[in-house]
C-alpha cells in the first residue's frame, strides 16, 4: 500500500497503520503526500476561542489549486459529543486526548478537509488519530496462546482485530 501511495515502504513502516483491516496514515504523513502532490497550494491551521473551553476550536484551511478554500473546524464542544474529550483507556490510561488535547483537535480537523479536498491523493486513507478513537478495545491481554495482538472487547470476549469504526 505504501507503494501505491508513493511513499518509501520503509517510510510506510512507520506511517501506515491498519486498524480492523482499514488502512490509516498518521496526520503528518497526509500532509506530506498532499503537499507532496503538486494540487495543494495552500494548508493554514490555527485556533480560536479560549484555550481549553467549550469554542475552543481548531481550524483547517485548504485550497486545492483550481477550486475555493475549504474549511473543517473541530472545537472542544465536538469532541465531548464524540466522548473523545478527556479520554481514558478502559484500564484508566490516558489517552492523546487527555496529554494532548490540542494537537488532538487540530488533528481532527486537518483529517476532515484532507480526506474532503484529496481524495484522489489519499486513496481512501482514514487518519490514524481519528481511526484510533474508533476503536473499542481495552489492552492487550496475555491469554497463553501466544497469538500477537489478542485483546479484550467490553463483552470480555477475545478478539484478534479492533471494531470497525462508524461510516462517515
Amino acid at each position: 500500500w505504501a507503494m501505491a501511495l508513493q511513499i518509501d515502504p520503509f517510510l510506510g513502516l512507520r506511517d501506515i497503520f491498519v486498524i480492523d483491516n482499514i488502512p490509516s496514515l498518521r496526520t503528518e504523513a497526509a500532509i506530506a503526500l498532499v503537499e507532496a502532490s503538486g494540487f495543494c497550494e495552500n494548508i493554514e491551521q490555527s485556533f480560536e476561542g479560549t484555550p481549553f473551553e467549550d469554542n475552543y476550536t481548531a481550524v483547517c484551511k485548504v485550497k486545492r489549486k483550481g477550486r475555493k478554500e475549504h474549511i473543517s473546524k473541530f472545537s472542544v464542544a465536538d469532541a465531548k459529543r464524540a466522548g473523545l474529550w478527556n479520554k481514558k483507556t478502559p484500564s484508566g490510561k490516558p489517552t492523546g486526548w487527555i496529554t494532548y488535547p490540542v494537537r488532538m483537535l487540530m488533528y481532527r480537523a486537518v483529517g476532515f478537509s484532507l480526506r474532503d479536498i484529496f481524495p484522489d491523493v489519499l486513496r481512501g486513507a482514514k487518519i490514524y488519530e481519528e481511526l484510533a478513537d474508533y476503536a473499542d478495545y481495552v489492552e492487550v491481554k496475555d491469554n497463553g496462546t501466544n497469538k500477537p495482538d489478542v485483546v479484550k472487547n467490553k463483552d470480555g470476549g477475545l478478539s484478534n482485530k479492533m471494531s470497525s469504526p462508524p461510516e462517515d
